[in-house]
């Protein structure tokens, strides 16, 4: 299989444990390598990085949350600084 994927066991590697892109051109390898479809191989990609992005957005949210509620929000309210509008 290496002698058939353009690819060293250190890129196959970095693949597999996705640190590296599934990207078109290994795509087509893959397909060409082991008869499954450049287009699964694509889709697992996209699927793949689309979880890493909605995990690091929630952690950035829940630091997010943690700077706001070490912030003096009742007294810059009291301030007037922060305006809130009554929504009723």
């Amino acid at each position: 299989m290496l002698n058939v994927w353009e690819k060293t066991p250190s890129k196959i590697n970095d693949i597999i444990s996705g640190k590296e892109p599934i990207t078109t051109a290994t795509a087509l390898q893959l397909e060409k390598v082991l008869g499954i479809d450049a287009s699964f191989w694509l889709n697992r990609e996209s699927l793949y990085r689309e979880k890493l992005s909605r995990i690091e957005q929630e952690e950035f949210l829940e630091q997010c949350k943690e700077w706001l509620n070490d912030q003096p929000i009742k007294e810059l309210k009291s301030c007037g600084y922060i305006k809130t509008e009554n929504l009723e």
